[in-house]
């Protein structure tokens, strides 16, 4: 299955008509969620049940209302097709429709009237708020998983009735995979013209898995309660949604990819920076000591942490006098900005660095240094993290992510990379910052944040730490050649 980045687009939420006394016309009742056994405590949740038939087709489907959202509990059988998108049977077998439900490609005019009148395709919000209700997205898995049809084992508990079946999906090779194993379930929320986001259970694991993939693939639906329009004047425009009716975000809160940084060593085509909201360099904070914070603010009242785990400082690199932002969060401090220093090439000519020229660039993303250079770069006192080391960074903020790694320790200001963009409630500053091309020193802002680690593997591969805005995870096992150009970011000894 093709697999690529994530973005967003516009639907208008032309459906057809549903009678709205059909809502809850059945069956409606509630029960108190408890699903002990999974290793984490959640607050049980009234899930209201019911059913609402559609109009278009005559079907009737089971609903769940769980906390502020109601969704369909069973997966959408209308029998849909226009020019750009069609809808199947897995193995074209009727009984599987029946069973399963269909399987749909994705196109704009889809996602506008897939789902009956009233309700819509669920974006990248409405599923994130699903999955943070039901225990995140390390435990969710289970509970929203039907309790029949998952191999291995594989089976949930259904604790909020959300019955998640293992319906597989019909890839864009037109060839039906993993019925049984896989549910992978289509957003609103689009990347660009071939992939959107989409959201996948698995019978190997707890997890709900967050990618993007070509719209080709054929995946199943699920539609939420409301309505909710979306709009896409650029395709790569960075704001994560305008909402209808009072909810709408107002154009001037929406960033347009028109307004890429200028700087002729990066490319714009892939990201969508805000001149306006490039730190210069010539900001620095000058204070040298390491400062208590007497607490760290989040723009997500979702996040829970404790304050006083938090510590920011700074320092100065006194081989060259830059000046660098840190935090501490449990027993490490780390550096809160990309390094800068260009570190002097040695007569070999092993050891290399690229630092942008721009002002404005360089206070964005740092230099980028080859693995040797990246060895020897960290002031006195500090080092290049190992990939344990980042682990435990990750281990220590578990506790304060209900989302997920990216919305914690991603800056949401500086460096957008299309919709997908952080909370920082921590003050990592971490951006995007991408890789640098060795030949041509072409910066590519590819939905990666790439650090070097002091993992070493052999003489030419040497490990990365690899946080993917595209997946919102940090990938600690992949090993690159030692001659690529990357980011740096110090550990204090």
């Amino acid at each position: 299955m093709n697999k690529s980045t994530i973005g967003r687009f516009w639907f208008n939420g032309m459906f057809a008509v549903i009678s709205a006394s059909t809502f809850f016309a059945c069956d409606s009742s509630s029960s108190s969620v408890s699903d002990p056994g999974d290793g984490i405590t959640i607050n049980p949740l009234e899930v209201e049940t019911g059913s609402i038939t559609d109009n278009r087709d005559g079907e009737t489907y089971r609903i769940v209302t769980i906390g502020e959202q109601t969704w369909m509990a069973e997966n959408l059988k209308y029998n849909y097709s226009d020019t750009d998108a069609s809808s199947y049977c897995y193995k074209d077998k009727d009984s599987n429709c029946n069973k399963y439900g269909r399987l749909y490609t994705w196109s704009e005019d889809m996602a506008r009237n897939i789902c009956p009148s009233g309700w819509h395709l669920p974006d990248h919000e409405d599923w994130k708020t699903l999955i943070n209700s039901t225990g995140g997205v390390d435990y969710a898995g289970r509970k929203l998983k039907a309790k029949s049809t998952w191999n291995s084992d594989g089976n949930g508990s259904d604790a909020y009735s959300f019955t998640a079946l293992a319906a597989g999906f019909r890839n864009t090779s037109k060839n039906y995979e993993e019925q049984g194993s896989y549910a992978s379930f289509w957003s609103a929320t689009r990347y660009d013209y071939s992939d959107v986001l989409y959201w996948s259970l698995n019978a190997d694991n707890k997890l709900v898995i967050r990618d993007a993939g070509n719209r080709n693939n054929a995946f199943s639906v699920r539609c939420i309660k409301g309505s909710k329009t979306f709009y896409y004047s650029s395709m790569r425009s960075s704001s994560s949604s305008a909402k209808s009716s009072s909810s709408a975000q107002s154009s001037s809160s929406v960033r347009s990819s028109s307004s890429a940084i200028s700087s002729s060593s990066i490319r714009s085509s892939s990201s969508a920076i805000s001149s306006s909201s490039i730190r210069s360099s010539s900001s620095a904070i000058s204070s040298s000591s390491i400062q208590s914070s007497s607490s760290v603010t989040s723009n997500s009242s979702n996040y829970k942490y404790d304050p006083a785990k938090v510590i920011h400082g700074t320092i100065t690199d006194s081989r060259d006098g830059q000046e660098y932002k840190t935090v501490t969060i449990g027993h490490q401090t780390w550096m809160a900005e990309n390094l800068r220093y260009e570190i002097p090439r040695d007569a070999a000519d092993t050891v290399d660095v690229f630092c942008p020229q721009d002002p404005d660039t360089l206070a964005l993303v740092g230099c980028y240094y080859t693995w040797r250079a990246a060895i020897k770069a960290c002031p006195d006192g500090w080092v290049l993290p190992s990939q344990s080391n980042w682990k435990t960074l990750i281990n220590q903020i578990s506790w304060t992510a209900p989302w997920g790694i990216l919305e914690t320790i991603c800056n949401t200001e500086s460096l957008i990379y299309n919709s997908i963009q952080g909370n920082d409630v921590y003050g990592l500053n971490i951006t995007p910052s991408g890789s640098c091309n060795p030949d041509t020193k072409e910066i590519s802002i590819n939905g990666t944040a790439k650090y070097w680690t002091s993992s070493f593997l052999d003489e030419f591969f040497c490990g990365d730490a690899v946080l993917s805005f595209i997946n919102d995870n940090l990938k600690t096992d992949i090993f690159t050649n030692h001659s690529a150009f990357q980011s740096v970011r110090c550990l204090k000894k």
